[in-house]
């Protein structure tokens, strides 16, 4: 079984301390993973399940209310919760909080007399890198319908097409190859997106090459060639080019831009209960956090 599965098994058993422990060495491969992010919070806290936390938090504001002391901190207001929310594939995470928060702020506004301003953390917007992948992968797709459209012209005899679709194809392929050099220089890696490239030029070359020799027109013939050339050309420079050497380079800006590093989070309590366990087993310092399962 991988740490995630053992972590939250651990969880939902309230064994905390195993929980905290997969958990971390989980998040420690996935720190994107905003569920992840969650089932650490409810595990520093204590609660296995989002009703013990809901039904904890309130009892503490009632409890503050009535004993007149300020607005006790909640869960919400940590790192946890802030970054099981920017990386939610879902907005369950931050409707829950966005509830439970308004739920807080009429207990004390009906034991004290006011409301309370609470924030509720942001979910995670779209960043330079992301829209620049988006407009990439984009941008290559309309080349490929150019692609197509200029084939098909050939057997419709389209002229329309033939135009529109080479237009197309030279105009969004010349599009995506800028994008892809902004891309990179944002720290994303470009090896896909250089594959599927190649891969709309080869295709646009075969079918140009299938429909001259079904029609026997030599130009739309030499044309295909040209195509399949120039894509096995790409494809060439490509792999000399340093695709290994791009994809290093990719990993240290990512690293620069605070991408794929290592998790932030609390790690005292489990490198204590490692530090214990080493002086009980007579063992010496061991990496706590590699993992090989998740």
């Amino acid at each position: 079984m991988s740490n995630l599965t053992d972590g939250k098994k651990a969880l939902a058993d309230g064994d905390f301390a195993t929980a905290e422990r997969k958990l971390i060495k989980a998040l420690d491969h996935r720190p994107d993973d905003g569920e992840l992010w969650w089932s650490l919070m409810l595990c520093k806290f204590g609660f296995k399940n989002d009703a013990e936390l809901e039904s904890a938090v309130k009892d503490k504001y009632n409890q503050a209310a009535e004993n007149d002391e300020s607005p006790p901190p909640t869960p919400f207001d940590t790192s946890y919760c802030k970054n099981a929310i920017k990386y939610a594939t879902t907005n369950k995470r931050i409707d829950f909080v966005t509830r439970v928060n308004a739920e807080l702020s009429d207990i004390w506004k009906e034991k004290r007399g006011r409301a309370l301003k609470t924030k509720t953390p942001k979910k995670k917007t779209y960043s330079k890198p992301d829209v620049l992948k988006i407009a990439l992968y984009a941008t290559t797709c309309v080349a490929a319908v150019g692609g197509f459209l200029g084939a098909y012209s050939v057997f419709a005899h389209a002229t329309w097409a033939l135009w529109t679709g080479f237009i197309l194809l030279i105009l969004f392929s010349a599009a995506a190859f800028f994008i892809r050099g902004a891309y990179k220089k944002s720290g994303g890696t470009t090896k896909l997106a250089d594959i599927l490239l190649v891969a709309v030029f080869a295709a646009t070359g075969a079918a140009l090459l299938v429909a001259g020799i079904v029609k026997s027109n030599q130009n739309v013939i030499i044309l295909a060639v040209a195509v399949l050339v120039l894509s096995v050309t790409l494809g060439v420079y490509r792999l000399l080019s340093g695709g290994r050497a791009e994809e290093k380079s990719g990993s240290r800006q990512s690293k620069k831009s605070g991408q794929k590093t290592k998790a932030a989070y609390d790690r005292s309590n489990v490198l204590a209960a490692q530090k214990d366990h080493n002086k009980k087993t007579g063992k010496g310092r061991q990496n706590v956090y590699r993992d090989q399962d998740d």
